[in-house]
């Protein structure tokens, strides 16, 4: 497993979760553009596959096997029995980026209940 490059590690992930766009892709585990994961894919300024993409790519896709973004095997995406406990395995690393997910999505409830306000009064 270890012959296989970070560009063919992230085309198996796109393969496997359907995705055929790589701005798509970034945008949805944060990125506000595809330079980051192309950087990686292409090997740009000696980009790789590092602890913040992996945990992104986790975050967002909770069934997308780790193991097979740190070239520990060769299974994309986990069977849906080990999903659980895969995802129970977060760490202190982890706190930050799900830190931010929660903000985010709590500064979209604010605006939401904002118009709401506004449209009642």
């Amino acid at each position: 497993m270890s012959e296989i490059t970070d560009e063919q590690i992230l085309r198996g992930v796109l393969h496997a979760l359907g995705m055929k766009s790589v701005n798509h892709f970034a945008k949805e585990i944060g990125y506000t553009n595809a330079s980051a994961i192309l950087n990686v894919m292409k090997n740009i300024q000696g980009r790789k596959i590092n602890e913040n993409l992996i945990s992104r790519i986790i975050t967002r896709y909770p069934n997308v096997n780790e193991q097979f973004l740190r070239k520990k095997s060769s299974t994309v995406l986990l069977e849906e029995s080990n999903l659980e406990s895969n995802t129970s395995n977060y760490t202190l690393n982890d706190l930050p980026m799900i830190n931010m997910e929660i903000l985010k999505e709590q500064k979209k409830t604010n605006e939401l209940l904002r118009k709401l306000l506004k449209s009642l009064s």
